[in-house]
């Protein structure tokens, strides 16, 4: 027993002499650990240090001790990614301090080939001592060197814009190089685009820009950022690395640009600069630090980007009143260093794009015009000059960037009347109308040398390029226009705009005036028809266009009756109505047979026109063959007769002993008809009570519809005991009414059903009558609505599935009324079965 407890005793020692060895070998590891984190992340109140940081303003706080998460690897990612680039684009070319210093595109690729039109690059001067010179397109003459200048540019209108834009901004001339203090345009050798587009529409359209010079220009054109299609009438010149057009020829008419939708800032916010757009670039040492404190604050690219705007903004001053005088030093270094200075519009965007370029983002300048992004249609006018960057992103090419914005706007200070003092009341198309008006100041002083865009608009409201340009003098101008082609008739707003310059706002008057033409009906020859109704159709054509003119009345009329009626004319002006032979009453036929009779229907067709279409008549005939059916009823049944009485004789005299005689009485202008019925055996069992049970049917009608049977259609009539013993008949009636159908034997009725014989498109026409006096309740229907259009003002109160019901009832309806073509059985049972489904849905 005490050997036992010395063994428990010693046991319990080792144990926790072991317990004891694994806590301190645990506590060991844990400082180990935690000595490792410290020095890693320099956690615990040390200072961080990063080379090239500026007194440390843009330094971030660093993470707390413990393993890197993905966002820190991603930032690591992308900051590796920065410097990688802002290495590969430095050049080796040491800035003296003194001169300009070298930037351009890399040798790959970029700027091989002569530049030969134009002749000179354009470029922009920073260095403040020249003027500046008109800018391209709109001026009537062509500019190599832009330079800013204190004083105004002259207010005088460029070209029109017609379209929301996809950005504020139209582009002239990029600017990819910079050297010497001059902005220049790359080198490259433009790709000819081939157009031919006659059919160019002048009419507003959505994410579509139409630019129209106010004055007939070539040289560079104002085109949009982005991508986009580019039609014109004639070919241009392609500039595929700066994605500028240039025209030789005169442009004195509008060209299209369609665009995508365009990229907002928050889509830049996620997304990456083009890492491979190749270019070079020196940088002193002072620039390359303010670039480090920049990029030491952020996490993306466009960090980067609104970091360098916002280091411009908070360390110096724009004022456009300033032009600092560079001399031969460089103008971006000495803005740079001149930290708390004041610099215009031009520094700061040279400033701008260099810093990012110094970053490793590729950017540029653009030279081109500001414009109301907000405006469906604006004039365009030569202070609107404007300078701004563009950026390469990787996923959407050259965004340019809203930044250090001032709005070159300007409202000339003296108000002005314009007034029309005489325009056309009417213009037919074809020819021409004649514009005359005044122009003067509040004060009724007559102005000189100015201009007048006169429009035509269908409303005042209408976005439109204008249609010509008016010259003023002495206060007065006058102009005659051609119709164009592609103005229909109607009624429009001749508005007259008078362009704005330095002293003078622009006016307006806008009265009205028709355009008016002729038109003409052209029939369709029906020839020679067979039925008892035919059909007038043909269209309404504006003469000038050759185009169908809708919703217009058409008399007509009948000659030597008093009939007359109308037509409505439909799409593309065509027309068409359903005239039946009994409205005329007795006509004496031209050609008058036993069997058939032949007559010659004329007419008269006449608009009566309006005030924009001019009226016009027209003449027809149809010679309609009306087959008399009954006669030929009569003669084949006396054919027949004569044929079947001996072999009716030879059948009853043989069965004579073996049947009884059974009277099918059909009322309604019908004699009694005899039917047999023979024995057990073979026909309907002669038993009295059983006799009492048989029943008549109409195998032909379907279940569900109603004794509904077609005038000249044979109907199977079957006879059927409660023995299944049947027999049946086959008759024709040829005359429309309710006829009784009786089982008699003798004097007495054993049963009785009811047919109706009609005409399917007469009762296709009657019931369709009801179901339209029915809508009539809940929508405004008159005479003179076609079916189609009844159809279209109940769209909006059915459901889809009764429209779809509702559109089939309208087709056959519409075959009844307006078509040759027999209304068949299949129709018929058709038009009923949509009618039942359409009312059990409502």
């Amino acid at each position: 027993m005490n050997k036992n407890n010395s063994n428990l005793k010693n046991n319990l020692i080792k144990l926790t002499m072991f317990l004891s060895v694994v806590l301190l070998s645990a506590f060991l590891l844990m400082a180990a650990i935690n000595m490792l984190n410290f020095n890693d992340a320099g956690a615990g109140g040390g200072d961080i240090s990063k080379s090239g940081s500026a007194g440390g303003s843009n330094k971030q706080s660093k993470a707390s001790p413990g393993l890197k998460d993905k966002n820190s690897e991603r930032n690591d990612d992308w900051k590796n990614r920065v410097e990688r680039r802002r290495a590969e684009r430095k050049d080796s070319e040491i800035f003296d301090g003194e001169f300009s210093y070298g930037e351009g595109q890399d040798s790959g690729g970029y700027g091989k080939g002569e530049f030969t039109i134009p002749e000179n690059l354009p470029n922009v001067d920073i260095s403040g001592e020249n003027i500046l010179p008109d800018i391209p397109f709109g001026s009537g003459e062509s500019i190599q060197t832009i330079v800013l200048s204190n004083e105004k540019q002259p207010h005088t209108p460029v070209f029109e814009v017609l379209g929301y834009p996809n950005y504020p901004f139209l582009k002239v001339v990029v600017l990819e190089n910079y050297y010497k203090n001059r902005w220049i345009a790359v080198k490259e050798e433009p790709e000819v685009v081939i157009n031919f587009d006659a059919n160019l529409d002048e009419k507003y359209s959505a994410n579509s820009v139409k630019i129209k010079p106010i004055f007939p220009s070539s040289g560079y054109l104002p085109v949009l950022s982005g991508k986009f299609s580019f039609k014109y009438r004639t070919n241009v010149n392609w500039y595929k690395l700066s994605e500028t057009y240039y025209s030789e020829n005169v442009i004195d008419d509008f060209y299209i640009m369609d665009y995508v939708n365009s990229v907002d800032y928050h889509q830049l916010m996620y997304a990456n600069t083009d890492d491979l757009y190749s270019y070079s670039i020196s940088v002193p040492e002072f620039v390359e630090k303010i670039v480090d404190d920049i990029i030491e604050g952020c996490n993306s690219d466009f960090d980067i980007i609104k970091g360098v705007e916002n280091y411009l903004l908070s360390n110096y001053y724009l004022d456009n009143k300033v032009i600092n005088n560079y001399g031969q030093n460089d103008g971006i270094i000495s803005f740079l260093m001149n930290k708390g200075g004041i610099g215009n519009t031009l520094d700061f965007m040279s400033a701008y794009t260099y810093l990012l370029r110094a970053a490793g983002i590729p950017c540029r300048l653009v030279i081109g015009y500001r414009i109301n992004q907000g405006k469906p249609y604006q004039v365009v006018y030569r202070d609107q000059a404007y300078i701004y960057p563009e950026i390469k992103f990787e996923e959407y090419g050259w965004i340019p960037m809203d930044v250090f914005g001032y709005d070159p706007s300007f409202t000339p200070p003296i108000e002005t009347v314009t007034q029309i003092t005489s325009v056309s009341a009417e213009a037919k198309r074809g020819t021409n109308f004649t514009v005359k008006g005044t122009v003067t100041d509040l004060n009724g002083k007559l102005l000189d040398d100015m201009s007048v865009l006169i429009y035509v608009k269908s409303s005042k409201t209408e976005n439109t390029l204008s249609y010509a340009r008016a010259e003023v003098h002495d206060g007065k101008f006058e102009i005659t226009c051609d119709v164009k082609h592609n103005i229909p008739a109607g009624k429009y707003q001749v508005v007259a705009d008078l362009l704005e310059n330095d002293l003078y706002r622009t006016s307006t008057s806008d009265p009205e005036m028709r355009i008016t033409t002729d038109t003409r009906i052209e029939l369709i020859d029906n020839g020679t028809v067979v039925g008892k109704s035919f059909t007038i159709e043909g269209s309404l054509i504006d003469s000038y266009s050759n185009e169908g003119v809708s919703a217009l009345k058409i008399n007509i009329k009948f000659p030597g009756t008093n009939i007359e009626d109308s037509v409505l004319s439909q799409t593309e002006g065509k027309f068409s109505m359903l005239v039946d032979l009994k409205e005329f009453g007795k006509l004496t036929p031209e050609r008058n047979f036993f069997f058939v009779k032949g007559y010659n229907i004329s007419y008269q067709l006449e608009f009566a026109g309006t005030d924009i279409f001019y009226p016009s008549s027209t003449s027809g005939s149809t010679f309609i063959w009306h087959i008399l059916w009954a006669r030929i009823a009569l003669a084949l049944l006396l054919i027949v007769s004569i044929i079947s009485f001996p072999i009716v004789i030879r059948i009853v005299r043989t069965r004579k002993d073996e049947t009884r005689d059974m009277l099918l009485a059909l009322n309604g202008g019908f004699s009694k008809m005899s039917v047999l019925v023979a024995g057990d055996n073979q026909n309907l069992a002669n038993d009295k009570e059983l006799v009492q049970q048989i029943n008549i049917k109409f195998p032909q009608i379907k279940n569900g519809y109603p004794d509904v049977w077609g005038v000249n259609e044979e109907l199977i009539i079957s006879f059927e005991d409660s023995w299944q013993n049947r027999d049946e008949k086959k008759i024709n009636f040829d005359k429309k009414g309710t006829y009784s159908i009786k089982v008699l034997k003798g004097p007495d009725k054993i049963t009785q059903r009811d047919i109706r014989i009609v005409n399917y498109r007469e009762e296709v026409i009657t019931n369709g009558k009801m179901l339209l006096k029915e809508f009539s309740k809940t929508i405004d229907i008159n005479d003179k609505m076609t079916l189609r259009e009844i159809l279209f003002l109940m769209k909006s109160q059915l459901s889809t599935m009764k429209y779809m019901i509702l559109e089939q009832v309208f087709d056959i309806m519409e075959k009844a009324v307006y078509s040759l073509n027999d209304i068949s059985r299949e129709d018929y049972e058709l038009f009923y079965m949509c009618i039942q489904k359409y009312k059990s849905l409502t």
